[in-house]
């Protein structure tokens, strides 16, 4: 069976050496051109945001499986509570899932601004690169997911994810679309996608040279954690 890393483990300090990195995203581009849902203007020759987002909220996963408190109460949220007004939830699961492709899919998640990631078998899931990647606003509800991938996006997630209370939204106690309305005003959503726009490569691998990579950020990452270790226990290091 799997651990239990909600409920009363939804606390990071109880796992000290679980480490992760990010799953690649399904979503690629080389590294000398805009993301996918950008543009180049021929005037400016600046990036502009050309990809409508005309949902709000997008969920797609199955919800027997991980964080089931928190993935059922998404269900009930969007199919139930939002059913007058699909454009605040779209709901996609394990049938929609399968009837969809997963190019599909990634078109769903550019044509939204918040992107709903409750935790998998795992804290983390790979649906959160794909949404980064996207430029779609992940919403976490764990604080063992937020503290997932250290190296590859602690300098920048401030502005570039929304973490939600998990018991009061497991309870009920929580409206999704009220919190996100209310908490990030329509200022503020451009901010959040700018900065995921700066550092979405960090989550995909290229098979090109790319500075700003995966495989760059982790292999920075473990240069880093080694001279750290090699320094604190006191051995001398090669300059």
């Amino acid at each position: 069976s799997n651990p239990d890393f909600y409920d009363s483990k939804n606390d990071s300090t109880l796992f000290p050496n679980l480490h992760s990195i990010p799953y690649p995203s399904s979503l690629h581009w080389k590294h000398d051109q805009p993301a996918p849902w950008k543009t180049l203007n021929p005037k400016t020759h600046e990036e502009d945001t050309t990809q409508a987002r005309n949902h709000f909220m997008l969920f797609v996963g199955a919800v027997d499986h991980g964080d089931l408190q928190v993935r059922q109460q998404i269900k009930y949220q969007c199919v139930n509570r939002y059913r007058r007004d699909p454009k605040k939830c779209t709901f996609k699961g394990r049938i929609a899932m399968k009837l969809s492709s997963r190019t599909r899919l990634q078109s769903e998640k550019m044509s939204a601004r918040f992107c709903l990631e409750p935790g998998g078998d795992s804290p983390w899931r790979k649906s959160i690169s794909d949404s980064v990647a996207s430029g779609c606003i992940p919403v976490l509800f764990s604080n063992l997911t937020d503290a997932a991938w250290p190296w590859f996006w602690n300098d920048w997630k401030a502005t570039g994810r929304i973490l939600v209370p998990r018991h009061e939204f497991a309870q009920g106690k929580i409206d999704l679309y009220t919190l996100l309305h209310t908490t990030m005003p329509p200022q503020l959503i451009p901010i959040f996608q700018d900065t995921i726009d700066q550092h979405a490569r960090r989550f995909q691998y290229s098979l090109d040279e790319d500075a700003n990579d995966g495989i760059r950020i982790l292999l920075e990452g473990m240069k880093r954690e080694t001279m750290l270790r090699t320094d604190s226990q006191g051995f001398c290091r090669t300059p």
